[in-house]
């Protein structure tokens, strides 16, 4: 979560919120949401888009192939629009997952880790800005998730911003031993 007077690191681009998710697990299931574990779905390894923070690149979108917990099947894309920019840019997440696993998959997050890169209180030491994480909204009406992202810091900054990227599932939904989803 970025704070006031923190520096660096992205915030939120506030949208309309979706209850779809939630008002789908309380008619369908009958589970309110805080009942839900969440697993995750994807691979951790190589799930990273780095957006270059105060540099110049290609206008063209950064592309990222989701792949399943195992790295075995595509199950999905990520796309960040621009990659990078200066301090201020708005960075558009827009994770579309694949069809097949639209009804496995309920949640998507994005974990970014900025890249320490300046000395904020002059101690000769650069800063870290931790991590922050943020949810994606779905669409209504297709297996798309999106967020707007700003990215922060002091002007001319210059920094890799990692965006990992994160599909989950409830747990229930988890194939066990001996199981196969689809």
């Amino acid at each position: 979560m970025v704070r006031p007077g923190n520096v660096g690191g992205m915030s939120v681009i506030p949208k309309r919120t979706s209850l779809l998710p939630v008002a789908m697990c309380v008619l369908l299931a009958g589970c309110p949401q805080d009942e839900v574990v969440w697993v995750p779905f994807n691979n951790d390894e190589g799930q990273d888009l780095v957006i270059a923070v105060g540099q110049t690149c290609e206008p063209e979108a950064g592309t990222l192939t989701l792949t399943s917990s195992l790295g075995q099947r595509d199950v999905g894309t990520a796309t960040v629009d621009p990659p990078c920019g200066p301090v201020g840019t708005t960075h558009e997440l827009v994770v579309e997952v694949m069809e097949q696993w639209e009804d496995v998959v309920g949640r998507v997050t994005v974990t970014i880790d900025a890249d320490p890169s300046i000395d904020v209180d002059e101690d000769g030491d650069l800063e870290s800005r931790g991590e922050q994480e943020y949810v994606l909204e779905r669409d209504s009406a297709a297996p798309v998730y999106a967020i707007s992202l700003q990215s922060q810091g002091i002007e001319g900054e210059t920094r890799d911003d990692v965006f990992r990227v994160v599909l989950w599932q409830p747990e229930e939904l988890q194939p066990t031993a001996g199981t196969e989803t689809q």
